[in-house]
């Protein structure tokens, strides 16, 4: 268990990628703060990692806002004592064609998508940075690198946030903190399934023809969705020692569908 003894903060936990990291951390050993805005969802990822044998503790907190971001780090430390890993996975998308977009659209993107991401680490890097010790993963999306055209604006926070992973990577790195940023590509979750049936819902296609008609422009090598487990396995990779010269990084995890540079 390379995690034992760690404490882990994992936003956007409630269910998809985010409570797929949270149990595989602490499947490895860490204490982990499962936070999302969801109650229900919140406590059954707490009961599921605390029935295996885990450690979790439950935060519910909006992580779109200031307040939510604010008290969901301070909950984590108060509970916790420090953080050696925060994993940025708050986040989601609601897919609408391009003349329809509005700026509350474009400022709630950023909200979820990127800022929750900045005041997170703007509040418990800081103690990274003076205990020499720490590992900060931001939960991006290929949409980040190849926008989406029915969701722009999530496909721009998502680029901020590759942008901003990189700064911050520079920024830590010499105190041992280390910052990196995960893309995953088409990922099976119910978000997905939800997005589908908005996209067909706004086309007047069905859920099917959306899915085959984002697959036929995006072809995945591997043949198949990827699986909420396996970018929590990139996660885990990376918070641990094994990835001790690794930062700076953005690591894709999408079966092999995109080719950008």
């Amino acid at each position: 268990m390379t995690l034992s003894g760690s404490t882990a903060l994992v936003t956007g936990a409630g269910r998809g990628i985010g409570r797929a990291v949270a149990m595989v951390l602490a499947a490895d050993g860490a204490q982990v703060a499962v936070c999302a805005r969801t109650a229900s969802e919140v406590h059954d990822v707490c009961r599921h990692i605390n029935d295996a044998g885990g450690s979790a503790m439950p935060i519910v907190a909006d992580m779109a806002t200031l307040d939510g971001a604010m008290s969901a780090a301070d909950a984590a430390e108060k509970e916790l004592g420090h953080l050696d890993i925060v994993v940025n996975n708050a986040g989601g998308s609601s897919p609408k064609p391009i003349p329809e977009l509005t700026d509350t659209d474009w400022q709630d993107a950023l909200d979820l998508n990127f800022l929750s991401a900045v005041r997170t680490t703007s509040r418990l890097g800081p103690a990274m940075q003076a205990r020499r010790h720490g590992s900060i993963v931001n939960m991006a999306s290929i949409s980040g690198r190849e926008p989406g055209k029915f969701v722009g604006p999530y496909s721009a926070a998502k680029a901020a946030l590759i942008n901003y992973s990189k700064l911050m990577s520079d920024f830590y790195a010499p105190s041992g903190v280390r910052v990196n940023c995960v893309l995953p590509g088409i990922i099976e979750t119910s978000s997905t399934s939800r997005n589908a049936l908005k996209s067909a819902q706004a086309t007047g296609r069905s859920t099917a023809e959306i899915m085959e008609t984002m697959l036929r422009k995006n072809p995945i090598p591997a043949g198949r969705l990827g699986q909420p487990e396996e970018v929590a396995a990139v996660v885990r990779l990376l918070v641990s020692p094994d990835a001790a010269f690794v930062t700076g990084a953005a690591i894709t995890v999408d079966g092999g569908a995109h080719h950008f540079a």
